[in-house]
């Protein structure tokens, strides 16, 4: 009943730079990955455009593609 809380350790510059650096580090692995299934989506729309001619005829679909 008596007991006081224990007292929150504040942050300092040194903890805060180490999470920064963690979090710069997981940005960059997010970045890498996204340029990752950014390439993969490209070459599949490449291998669809190859395997059915008809869609890169279709003005419809090259409209929605870049617009």
């Amino acid at each position: 009943m008596g007991e006081s809380p224990t007292p929150k350790t504040r942050m300092t510059v040194t903890k805060l730079g180490h999470r920064l650096d963690e979090l710069a580090d997981v940005v960059d692995i997010l970045h890498n990955d996204l340029g990752k299934i950014q390439e993969l989506l490209k070459t599949l729309i490449e291998l669809q455009l190859v395997t059915t001619p008809a869609i890169s005829d279709d003005e419809d679909w090259t409209n929605r593609m870049y617009n």
